[in-house]
């Protein structure tokens, strides 16, 4: 996956964990992914996020699809 990418894809994970005001262990709870990995999946630069796992937060944090499409569409 494109590096600009998958960054967005994180920084939209975050910002919408934020908004929700979950912590790493709430979300964690919610979405029955580690802690660490979510803490991984927002902050490390190089680790790719399996595309299921990404919809599954998205749901969880009831992300609209239309935000992915907009990151999406910048770069296609």
């Amino acid at each position: 996956m494109n590096d600009i990418i998958l960054q967005e894809l994180k920084k939209i994970i975050k910002v919408n964990r934020l908004k929700a005001k979950l912590n790493y262990k709430q979300l964690s709870e919610l979405s029955g992914i580690s802690d660490q990995m979510i803490r991984k999946y927002e902050n490390d630069v190089l680790l790719d996020i399996p595309i299921g796992k990404y919809i599954h937060l998205l749901k969880v944090l009831n992300v609209s699809p239309i935000e992915l499409i907009q990151v999406l569409h910048i770069f296609y």
